[in-house]
Parts: C-alpha cells; structure tokens; sequence
C-alpha cells in the first residue's frame, strides 16, 4: 500500500518538474505583464498626483486673478489694476499650468513620460 502511494508521489513531482522544464514561456509572459503593470501604476499614480498639484495651482491662480491695486475717479468709480508683482505671479503661474499640461499631453499622446518626470520633480 505504502508502494503505490511512494509512485503516485513521484509521478507527480515528476510531472511537477516536467512543468517547470517547460515553462520558460510562461514565465517569461508573467515577467512582462508583472514589469508593464508595474510602469502603468507608477504613470498612474504620478498622473495622479500632478493633476492633483494641477488643480491647486488652478485654484490659486484664480484667487490671485482678481485686482489688488484700485484707483478711483473724481465721481468715484472704481477701476481695478494688478500690481506688477502680482501680475507678474499671475503669468508666471499660467506658464507653469501650461507647462504642465503640455508635459501631460505629450505623455498620453506621444508616450513621452521623461519631460512629466522631471516637471514632478521640481514641483
């Protein structure tokens, strides 16, 4: 009885290690979905986070996109102006939001990650 379980066991590591024999191709299948699941994630989540920076940067820049200097007429009519430091804030901020965009657009659509990379860096 002992005998025919000794065989039963040994023809299933036989066919364990037969299996293992033969599966460089899958092996090699898994490796490749592992390593692009992997890439996708980490674009995932540096989308993620730059869309999340994005909006802030949005929002402030809407906040400073009202005037901060006023001037009034002699019948007392109010008219709104930027200082130049704000003004020049505002611009330098719009740049940035563009710079971003543009850096996400070629990443989606040209498969250029490097340049978005770099801008998350910096941020």
């Amino acid at each position: 009885m002992s005998e025919g379980k000794d065989m039963k066991v040994q023809t299933m590591m036989t066919e364990v290690a037969e299996g293992i024999a033969k599966s460089n191709g899958e092996v090699r299948k898994r490796l490749v979905a592992t390593l692009v699941e992997r890439e996708q994630e980490e674009r995932v989540s540096l989308l993620d986070s730059l869309f999340q920076k994005r909006e802030t940067m949005a929002a402030e820049l809407k906040k400073t996109s009202r005037p901060d200097v006023f001037t009034y007429d002699i019948e007392d009519n109010e008219t709104g102006n930027f200082s130049k430091p704000r003004r020049d804030g505002n611009k330098k901020a719009a740049e940035k939001i563009q710079r971003l965009d543009g850096a996400i657009e070629k990443a989606l659509t040209s498969n250029e990650w490097d340049k978005l990379r770099d801008i998350a860096k910096k941020m």
